[in-house]
């Protein structure tokens, strides 16, 4: 039984919801932002935005907002969950913590949850609504230091597409709200009587009945597209709805204003927010939420791309000439995930809406000659607190490099050394001293005897050298510490170094393994010291050595080898962290003008300067495409990278052989695989949507082919009945920049997915798999079929297995009979699962994630003898809180040390809402550990929602509830 350990790599980086108000203090402007399934509470500050606190929620957050209690001067939160929990939080100012002040779950026993998703919105008078199930409002009343209080209400209308509480004077609570039927949408206000625990229709003063036909007309009908009603403030008061073609404004005394501009052609409105007076409005990213911050500072919180920080001004920046004073990177929605190797490093490709993220670590290449680089790089301070100078020693000579800026210029040093008193080099047969105004001093060692080691003492100018060794016997050895070293390779590099209060001896052996020791220095069993807690790394296959340099105040160790590495100490445990080069030989520390608190790094032919970014940290690029990406493969034999894209298309002005119609355009793209350039497009045609891509030999063929799966999509059709199987061959080398295609074959229906089985191909089409084999005449021909799906979106395989998820129906598992050429059902999942991702764990034992924000394992059960049972998948369950769009093999890391936990299989998966995350398998002797642990953190742990933590992570759909296992 496979037994999973779940971990986010990268949290959820979409914001969802956010407000703005004085939470952590009556004098602090605080942007409170929904992150799924955290809150970042985020104070206003001078110079930008600083984090006061991230704090976790047991919950995925549907909408959060923020109120004034009366008789109070600082603002609490509500928060609301999927699940239906709430919570009222507030900020502890003497603790400086986030504090609960009441919490419950707000779950009716009956009731349909509306399409339209929930709402909630707070009175003045602190008077809570909730819109969760068709038809009904949960009003919610609460005072400090009591339980929540609620009572339902009934609406007049079913389907409530928003709801608002409009600001009116007096001390009645009228609400306005979209409603929609049969016959479009409509805009009605309502009052809520606490007494009577009813709604009650606004009454009117109507003077004649064709007076209330024409008043019913305007108030109750609207554009047929409204889905936004914002309250306008006192002492206007009133609603405005807007819609896509029309913005509407309702007074309070029954004025209504309707306005079209043209510039209103089906647009989607998706937020609002107040702001000051005569602000003129620029473009930004697809927003989620807007919050006006204070002095024209507007924070736009994206779903499909970077959140930002804009200020409102009628002309942009000159400097950056643009609107934009900060930028928050958002991974989500993840689409697509293709894992690779680059430089030594593995590195994950995530592509999104018009982006394209790669994970890693940018460098500053610097050329320098080609000749090599043998004695080392080091730096100099001529006349300056700062390095200046960059000594570079190759085989037969050494070069001076002046830094001016960020440029590097051979240079004769001597000539500028002014006020400095003496400058030393030392090369294998002898020792120079150079001082200003005088030749230079050369000593060397007697016999003719070349020079293999030197120290300097830079305080009191005494040097050291080894030109030769001696062997002695030591008369006692009784006091001194012995450790035997395993194998038979010989240590290249040694060091003894302090890492967080812990001394360490590090031994790198020849072979590219390092072995460490922590040192007790004190005295045991009357021994100087003891090596103790040996352990074991890998850091590459080429002898390493071992180098100290210092960042963010702390002590780290740089390992040079064909696998660069740095070491560093976190909460007591030493921690390799991949550096993004494939190899470096010789490593300084640099403190420039232009390069502060810097590496410079070499791999014996050109020398890289590089800043030393936070360790551990998930590196992101950013790069725009312009174009709307569906799927990506990587293919190592071309170094190319295919993605299928697609971008709108307005037609400008239709005509008898144009349509007026818009629609998109797709096509495959190659790109190379490390520079990321464009090699080539194939756009297809009218109405074809490119579906899936993968990389693959097909049959005896030696070529890697790109195939690629389209569909004919027409408005008028249900479903795909016609498609493609395109086959390309990309060029290597300079031919990389034609993307021949070799075949293509017609289908009937959409190709969702694609695999390889055997060297076939193996397609989801519509509700059928479908086998193709490849001929020698380079075609595909049918070879056989299996079918009983609604719409077979997945298709993974493993070894004879074919792993398939159904649109509705989970997932099947299939086994392929080549000698009878036909496929054999072996188990099915019977429970209704609508499916984002499948996944095989091994050939007995499959992953899947669906709509409702689950994941969950099945396993076929061998050990019964009853057919029907054996047939039946046995199934793990949990809530993530996210939907997954797709799973990918693969880590996110090189591991260095041997790891003590047998950890397998690792899966990547992405969702949504901009997660990476891994998941692995344990031994169930470890997982029993673990899930101790974490049960044991949950019981210790406050959570702000008051719920356990096994209640947060139960399986939940809509006609399932099960615990988490």
């Amino acid at each position: 039984m496979a037994l999973n350990y779940i971990v986010s790599a990268k949290k959820a980086s979409v914001v969802t919801d956010a407000v703005v108000g004085n939470f952590t203090g009556d004098e602090d402007m605080n942007l409170i932002l929904a992150k799924i399934n955290r809150l970042e509470i985020v104070k206003l500050a001078s110079d930008g935005l600083k984090v006061v606190q991230e704090v976790p929620v047991f919950g995925r957050i549907e909408t959060i907002r923020l109120f004034r209690p009366k008789n109070e001067t600082r603002d609490s939160l509500l928060i609301l969950t999927a699940k239906n929990h709430l919570a009222i939080v507030a900020w502890d100012v003497e603790k400086n913590e986030l504090m609960t002040r009441v919490a419950g779950n707000v779950c009716d026993r009956v009731g349909r949850p509306s399409d339209y998703g929930p709402i909630a919105c707070v009175n003045k008078s602190g008077l809570i609504a909730l819109r969760i199930y068709d038809g009904t409002l949960k009003i919610i009343q609460w005072e400090d230091n009591k339980d929540l209080k609620s009572f339902n209400v009934r609406f007049e209308d079913l389907a409530i597409v928003d709801l608002t509480f409009t600001e009116i004077a007096g001390d009645s609570i009228r609400l306005a709200y979209i409603s929609q039927d049969s016959n479009g949408r409509h805009m009605k206000t309502v009052e809520l009587s606490v007494v009577e625990k009813e709604l009650k229709t606004v009454s009117k003063q109507v003077v004649s009945f064709s007076t209330y036909l024409r008043f019913h007309r305007i108030k109750d009908n609207i554009e047929t597209e409204a889905r936004m009603i914002i309250p306008v403030p006192q002492p206007c008061g009133g609603v405005v709805v807007v819609g896509q073609e029309t913005i509407l404004y309702n007074s309070e005394d029954n004025v209504y204003l309707t306005i079209s501009p043209n510039t209103m052609n089906r647009a989607l409105f998706t937020c609002y927010a107040p702001v000051d007076t005569n602000e003129s409005l620029g473009e930004t990213t697809i927003a989620e939420c807007l919050v006006y911050l204070d002095n024209g500072v507007l924070f736009v919180g994206s779903r499909f791309g970077d959140s930002q920080l804009v200020r409102l001004t009628s002309q942009p920046n000159i400097e950056t000439n643009s609107f934009v004073l900060q930028t928050f990177t958002n991974l989500a929605p993840i689409r697509d995930i293709t894992v690779m190797e680059c430089d030594g490093q593995n590195q994950i490709i995530t592509w999104f809406t018009s982006h394209y993220t790669k994970c890693e670590g940018v460098c500053c290449f610097t050329d320098l000659a080609s000749r090599i680089i043998k004695g080392g790089i080091f730096t100099l301070k001529v006349d300056s607190k700062l390095d200046n100078y960059l000594i570079v020693s190759l085989s037969s000579e050494t070069h001076i490099l002046a830094m001016n800026g960020e440029e590097l210029e051979d240079t004769h040093l001597l000539a500028l050394l002014i006020f400095t008193l003496f400058r030393f080099q030392v090369t294998s047969t002898s020792v120079l001293l150079a001082q200003e105004g005088s030749k230079k001093t050369i000593w060397k060692p007697s016999h003719s005897s070349f020079i293999d080691l030197v120290s300097v003492n830079q305080e009191s100018g005494q040097v050291v050298l080894a030109t030769f060794l001696v062997c002695q016997t030591l008369q006692d050895t009784s006091n001194f510490s012995y450790e035997n070293m395993p194998g038979d390779m010989l240590p290249r590099s040694i060091m003894m170094t302090k890492l967080e209060n812990t001394i360490y001896l590090m031994v790198a052996l020849g072979d590219g393994t390092l072995y460490y020791y922590h040192v007790d220095p004190g005295n045991v069993h009357n021994l100087l010291g003891a090596l103790l807690e040996m352990k074991k790394a890998t850091v590459g296959t080429q002898p390493p050595s071992l180098n100290r340099f210092h960042s963010r105040g702390q002590m780290h160790i740089f390992v040079c080898s064909d696998r660069p590495a740095v070491i560093f100490s976190s909460n007591g445990k030493l921690v390799f962290s991949n550096v993004n080069l494939r190899i470096v030989t010789h490593v300084c520390a640099l403190n420039s003008s232009s390069y502060r608190n810097s590496l410079v790094m070499s791999d014996g032919e050109t020398i890289v300067i590089g800043t030393v970014d936070e360790i551990q940290k998930l590196h992101i690029r950013t790069v725009s495409l312009g174009e709307s990406v569906r799927r990506v493969v990587h293919q190592p034999e071309t170094s190319t990278l295919a993605i299928l894209v697609s971008r709108p298309v307005v037609s400008q002005r239709p005509s008898v052989s144009m349509d007026a119609t818009d629609g998109d355009v797709h096509s495959v793209v190659t790109l190379d695989d490390n520079t990321f350039e464009y090699l080539h497009c194939h756009e297809l045609g009218p109405c074809e949507q490119a579906l899936s891509v993968i990389s693959a030999k097909l049959g005896d063929d030696p070529v890697t082919y790109y195939i690629v799966g389209t569909a004919l999509v027409y408005s008028d059709e249900t479903e795909s009945k016609n498609g493609r199987i395109l086959v390309f061959e990309s060029g290597k080398g300079s031919e990389r920049t034609h993307l021949r295609l070799v075949h293509e074959k017609e289908i009937r229906g959409a190709p969702f997915s694609m695999d390889t089985l055997n060297g076939k191909l193996i397609v989801a089409i519509n509700s059928s798999v479908r086998l193709f084999e490849w001929t020698a005449e380079k075609e595909l021909r049918l070879e056989c079929s299996h079918f009983n799906y609604i719409t077979a979106l997945f298709i993974k395989v493993k070894g004879d297995q074919v792993l398939v998820g159904d649109l509705m129906r989970s997932i099947t598992i299939l086994n392929y009979k080549a000698v009878e050429s036909i496929f054999e059902e072996v188990a099915k999942d019977y429970r209704g699962m609508w499916m984002s991702a499948v996944e095989f764990i091994d050939a007995e034992t499959a992953l899947g994630a669906e709509a409702g924000h689950n994941l969950f394992t099945c396993e076929i059960d061998r050990g019964t003898d009853n057919a029907d049972e054996k047939r039946r998948l046995e199934a793990g369950m949990f809530y993530l809180g996210e939907m997954v769009n797709v799973f990918q093999r693969g880590s996110l890391v090189s591991s260095h040390v041997d790891n003590p936990l047998p950890i397998e299989k690792p899966i990547l998966f992405g969702t949504v809402d901009g997660t990476i995350g891994l998941i692995v398998q344990l031994p169930e002797k470890y997982f029993k550990f673990f899930s101790d642990v974490e049960k044991g953190v949950a019981r210790e742990t406050d959570n702000c929602m008051r719920i356990d933590h096994a209640v947060y992570r139960q399986f939940t759909s809509e006609k399932i509830v099960d615990k988490v296992r």
